[in-house]
């Protein structure tokens, strides 16, 4: 049935587009051949019908309203008894273009297929939670509503267990990981409004980029209401002089939940405080996550911990630098650092996050890894945004939003060529202070990359410095880049149908302007399926 829609799709194509020149060619440069539209490279493998497929799905992600509305037309086939028939239609064409399968295991052959063509894989068992996900409405300190959130917690810990299984018949590919599946995503919502306050106190009182012991006491009585004589006791545990200038990196270690002394502190709050369950929520968190960063490990799998809504994220980015001062210090592991956290360049504050993080990884003496993307909850996210009352979060512009990436990006690429240049030597993953990986669709950003790695004699295959896109889509921008010597990666979701829907209606509403901007992609794909034919 795919293939005979396709073929008709296909014929009404090919009256629009008699024109299209069928003819290939093999470009001088990368920058040439990331712009072509005439290279077989990823398309030449493929099936018929997957090269009708693709175009199909294509087409169908362009119309801007079709897409808006999939969560409604899907609403409404469940309404009419008709989901087996929506269910099937997704299964074929969007679920089959975007995941790797419905298990980890379905995922294998996919896998394998990449890695003949040199490209690497990141699984992703795509499930998560969100605050309104529990459907008990009793007391939220109760066990009855927490309950469902720690069994959801422990399934998902033994599903990303036999992720990390399966990604390991791949030596160095990569899991993601969301933290909102691992727990009860209140804990870290009310976590993430503790430290957004304390950080805001921070840059209330900053000077120059630092704060004084007398500034750091009065932050503690204010957001506490303790008096002078518990804040000063406070202090005095944490042995701060009277001298001591405070900046931010320091002022994040005072201010961890990883300290008993603060946990007491976090527990006294007035406005946003951690419960006692909380705590116990987070330590339970902590567990699973050392399970599982202990078998990544083990297995030479390295994680993404993927970024998520922006009430989780301060909560996230704080376990995400514990976890990397544990997994990703010289030597800890042969295979280079395990842990990548992840920053979405869209945030207005995501920059600053970013430095801050390079330099507590070079104060504490941990590699720095990380991935860097454009963002994926940017509609939900305004939406928040302005029903709450508080600033937009996300850059002003699309314009803005590239340049706050490509900025970013040569941040990292400099650092790199620095790190380099102070070694003497060519660096690897065992040995380099930094790696990341530049996660995008955008060609414009990708050759920027590569001609600044270039000018700054930054090696493509020293594997320090890596390339990503989802499984499906920039298929000719992954196997170019591959084809040049630089390591390149593919996002590959699997999970349910009815897990992996929502992930992909939020891919296609909040990628829509990469989803558009295919049409080289299309073309290529047109170019082959004429040729066949």
């Amino acid at each position: 049935s795919i293939i005979g829609t396709g073929l008709i799709f296909s014929g009404y194509l090919l009256i629009q587009k008699s024109s299209l020149p069928i003819t290939y060619s093999q470009s001088s440069s990368l920058m040439d051949e990331l712009a072509s539209a005439d290279d077989r490279i990823s398309v030449q493998d493929k099936k018929v019908s997957e090269l009708v497929r693709s175009l199909l799905v294509y087409k169908l992600c362009s119309l801007q309203s079709l897409v808006n509305f999939a969560p409604n037309l899907i609403e409404l086939a469940k309404r009419l008894h008709l989901s087996w028939f929506a269910y099937w239609t997704i299964k074929k064409t969007f679920f089959a273009q975007f995941c790797g399968g419905q298990t980890a295991e379905e995922c294998i052959e996919t896998m394998s297929q990449l890695k003949s063509q040199g490209i690497g894989c990141i699984l992703d068992y795509s499930i998560e939670a969100d605050v309104g996900s529990s459907k008990d409405s009793s007391d939220p300190e109760s066990d009855e509503f927490r309950r469902p959130f720690n069994e959801k917690a422990d399934y998902v810990t033994d599903m990303m267990l036999k992720c990390i299984d399966t990604a390991a018949t791949h030596p160095n590919s990569f899991i993601a990981l969301k933290l909102t599946g691992m727990t009860n995503p209140l804990m870290l919502q009310r976590l993430s409004t503790i430290l957004v306050t304390l950080y805001n106190q921070f840059r209330r009182y900053d000077k120059d980029g630092i704060i004084s012991r007398s500034d750091l006491l009065n932050i503690i009585k204010e957001v506490s209401g303790i008096s002078d004589k518990a804040a000063e006791k406070l202090l005095d545990e944490f042995n701060i002089p009277n001298a001591q200038k405070i900046d931010m990196a320091q002022f994040q270690d005072i201010f961890s939940i990883d300290s008993p002394k603060m946990r007491h502190f976090f527990s006294s709050l007035s406005n946003s405080r951690l419960t006692s369950s909380d705590i116990t929520d987070y330590d339970k968190l902590i567990v699973r996550l050392d399970r599982l960063f202990t078998s990544a490990r083990k297995n030479n799998v390295r994680v993404m911990v993927d970024a998520e809504q922006i009430r989780f994220q301060p909560a996230i980015d704080s376990i995400a630098m514990r976890l990397s001062c544990e997994y990703n210090k010289p030597h800890s592991s042969p295979y280079g650092p395990i842990v990548f956290n992840t920053y979405q360049m869209y945030l207005k504050d995501a920059r600053e996050r970013l430095e801050l993080h390079y330099k507590i990884s070079q104060r504490r003496g941990f590699a720095f890894a990380g991935k860097l993307v454009r963002g994926a909850y940017m509609t939900s996210e305004r939406e928040r945004a302005k029903e709450l009352g508080y600033d937009d979060p996300i850059q002003d512009t699309l314009e803005s939003t590239h340049d706050a990436y490509d900025r970013a990006v040569e941040f990292l690429i400099r650092k790199q060529s620095e790190v380099q240049g102070t070694m003497g030597t060519k660096l690897d993953l065992r040995n380099s202070a930094l790696v990341f990986m530049i996660a995008s669709h955008n060609v414009d950003s990708m050759i920027k990359a590569c001609k600044l790695m270039d000018e700054l004699n930054v090696s493509s295959d020293s594997g320090v410095i890596l390339f990503g896109q989802l499984f499906g889509m920039r298929d000719h921008v992954s196997f170019t880049l591959n084809r040049h010597g630089y390591e390149v990666y593919k996002y590959i979701p699997y999970g349910k149908l009815e897990e992996v829907i929502p992930y992909l209606i939020r891919r296609a509403q909040e990628n829509s302007s990469v989803l558009n901007a295919t049409d080289n992609e299309q073309s290529i794909l047109w170019n082959e399926l004429v040729s066949r034919l």
